[in-house]
């Protein structure tokens, strides 16, 4: 059956065995079993990790159509990842291209790729208009906004950040916003402060964090809050607005928030609360922060473990250091 023999396929292409996949294609071929979309749709995301442009195509816009078998968006989605990863725009359109003569419509993940090329390519004309069909054709998701406020970042656009923010809780109905756009649009209000009146960033700050609700509020959203407060904000209100976060901290899913001690804006934090950094560390440990690696003490001018466990359950070995 071809079930049989896609199984097979799949698990050399898994390897990047390419003469035994494609022996496995012909002996299929052979037993008179006919291939399906998925048996070649596995070929082309085997090429397309060995990062074999011509061959992917060739499975694609040549081999799929000499054999009769009908492609779907699965074809041409992991053939135009592969040009958009290597920021080709021609071998994008020739995917598009082919996809319109196949009649295959282009669902969220094609248009959300081609988004993320215009964005990493700082094109915000044609970004936005592929944003403008998702939005006609009803095919945004969280992604979508993900990369809209990347591009927003980028280009220090806040104004459009915050009108996309709206436009983005609106259309969830006012729904909580999911932790990866949260986490974008709080860097895209740090890197647009400067050079804004204080109180048009901080009232931005104050609509974003107010949205934030517990079950959202993951190591990265809390790592982003705390810079973007330490920047924005008045010192005073600056540290109410952090206790509120380490508060909704105790709220989460087993009352605490994971994060890495390497990376989180510990001086920020400090700075935030008037403490020196080790005291914050502590402090945060107190409320709801479990570090995944110990803390660094200085000796004699450089760094190392300080052999103490922050913050009870969460410390120790277990994530990836010591």
């Amino acid at each position: 059956t071809p079930r049989s023999f896609n199984h097979l396929l799949a698990l050399y292409a898994r390897r990047g065995e390419e003469e035994e996949a494609q022996a496995v294609l012909a002996e299929m071929l052979a037993a008179g079993v006919s291939p399906e979309a998925v048996t070649f749709n596995i070929l082309t995301a085997m090429y397309a990790r060995m990062g074999a442009v011509d061959k992917a195509e060739a499975v694609v816009l040549k081999q799929m159509p000499a054999a009769g078998v009908d492609r779907d968006s699965a074809s041409f989605n992991t053939l135009l990842k592969l040009h958009v990863s290597r920021r080709d725009v021609e071998g994008s359109r020739r995917t598009l291209a082919g996809m319109r003569r196949a009649g295959v419509p282009p669902d969220s993940i094609t248009l959300n790729v081609l988004l993320d090329l215009y964005v990493s390519l700082d094109k915000p004309r044609e970004a936005l208009a592929v944003v403008e069909t998702m939005k006609r054709t009803g095919l945004r998701d969280a992604a979508t906004w993900s990369t809209l406020f990347k591009l927003r970042k980028q280009r220090r656009d806040l104004s459009g950040a915050v009108g996309d923010w709206r436009e983005m809780v609106a259309e969830s109905g006012g729904g909580a916003p999911n932790a990866h756009c949260v986490s974008i649009m709080l860097s895209c209000i740090r890197g647009s402060a400067v050079g804004l009146p204080p109180e048009e960033a901080a009232a931005v700050l104050r609509e974003v964090l107010d949205a934030v609700v517990p079950e959202e509020l993951n190591e990265y959203v809390l790592a982003a809050a705390v810079r973007t407060v330490a920047r924005v904000l008045p010192p005073e209100e600056g540290r109410e607005r952090l206790e509120a976060l380490l508060a909704q901290c105790r709220d989460t899913q087993g009352g605490a928030v994971h994060a890495d001690i390497v990376f989180f804006p510990q001086r920020d934090a400090a700075a935030l609360l008037g403490l020196s950094d080790e005291e914050a560390v502590h402090y945060l440990a107190e409320r709801g922060v479990r570090w995944r690696r110990k803390p660094k003490r200085r000796v004699g001018g450089r760094s190392r473990p300080s052999g103490r466990d922050h913050g009870g359950g969460g410390g120790g070995g277990g994530g990836g250091g010591g």
